[in-house]
């Protein structure tokens, strides 16, 4: 036989099946409830320490590109430097060679100079003494002298004349160099 069970039964015994399930449940939610709340509580904290690294972030991005422009400017005066010192080093060499080309030009300026007033004293020499007094071998011995003696200055002196002229024309030319030279570093 077969018993019905009354509407009421029925609502009863599901109760009863289903009345674990909905406190499992309810106990689930409770549970779920909680790590939301302890999940919101750690994302602010996560969201404004993120929020800052990315402030710092920026911060050193900047100071980098800053550490990157002194650097630059830092290479170009270090090129500029380079420069002025090649150009320094340039001029102080060619005012050495001018000084010691004025030395040079000095000694054998003075060596001509020299040369000129022996040739002056000897020919004097020669016109204080007279011819009369003077043997006729003497006299040929002395003039032939002082002719060898004039044209060896003469020799000698050519070319020492020819380098000078030869080292006043660079002297001239350097001298310019120079001031050249001086004018760019100036500017």
């Amino acid at each position: 036989m077969r018993t019905l069970l009354s509407s009421h039964d029925l609502r009863a015994l599901l109760l009863l099946i289903l009345q674990p399930r909905a406190a499992i449940a309810s106990y689930a939610l409770f549970i779920v409830a909680s790590h939301m709340e302890a999940l919101a509580a750690t994302v602010k904290p996560l969201t404004e320490a993120l929020a800052q690294n990315a402030g710092s972030l920026t911060t050193i991005t900047q100071k980098l590109e800053e550490a990157a422009e002194a650097l630059s400017f830092t290479a170009q005066y270090l090129t500029i430097n380079k420069r002025l010192l090649a150009l320094t080093t340039e001029e102080l060499a060619l005012k050495t060679q001018t000084e010691w080309r004025k030395i040079d030009i000095e000694m054998a300026t003075k060596a001509m100079r020299e040369s000129e007033s022996n040739q002056k004293r000897i020919g004097n020499l020669l016109q204080f003494c007279g011819d009369a007094d003077v043997p006729d071998q003497l006299r040929k011995s002395l003039s032939a002298f002082s002719d060898a003696l004039c044209s060896d200055i003469a020799t000698s002196m050519g070319p020492v004349s020819a380098s000078i002229d030869d080292w006043e024309r660079p002297n001239k030319e350097t001298v310019a160099t120079i001031k050249g030279l001086e004018s760019k570093l100036e500017s």
